[in-house]
């Protein structure tokens, strides 16, 4: 194996050409067309879906876009929030709800009177998350 210098690396060359490894063989016709094409491509493709944030907001009039940030400040505001969280499923029976230091923890009851989660209500944000 031979070991390449300078010399040898360089003897192809022409002193003052410049070429590339990225351009040698195309035609600035070829580049132009890739160049539109990948603008092209870029302009049309579909926005990225955004992943759904851990948690959810429960849906209310006072509160607008999702994810909008409200305060919980007592035990019966966090009770009508998990109420209307749940007032499509009757099925469910939100039991005691607990003040902890920084959110609500409420356990939920199925029909059957068995505990089917345990939800915190971040006092700050709102947020309903499951901790069962």
């Amino acid at each position: 194996m031979a070991i390449k210098t300078k010399e040898t690396r360089d003897a192809g060359k022409i002193k003052g050409e410049y070429n590339p490894p990225f351009y040698k063989g195309l035609s600035m016709k070829n580049i132009l067309l890739i160049s539109i094409i990948l603008i092209t491509m870029e302009a049309y493709a579909q926005p990225v879906m955004q992943k759904r944030p851990y948690g959810a907001y429960c849906p209310d009039g006072r509160r607008g876009v999702y994810g909008e940030r409200f305060e919980v400040k007592d035990i019966n505001s966090a009770r009508e929030i998990l109420k209307k969280f749940y007032q499509k499923n009757d099925d469910i029976r939100i039991g005691e709800i607990s003040e902890r230091r920084g959110f609500f923890e409420a356990n939920i009851y199925g029909k059957d009177g068995n505990i089917i989660d345990i939800l915190i209500i971040h006092k700050k944000t709102g947020r309903i998350r499951s901790i069962y």
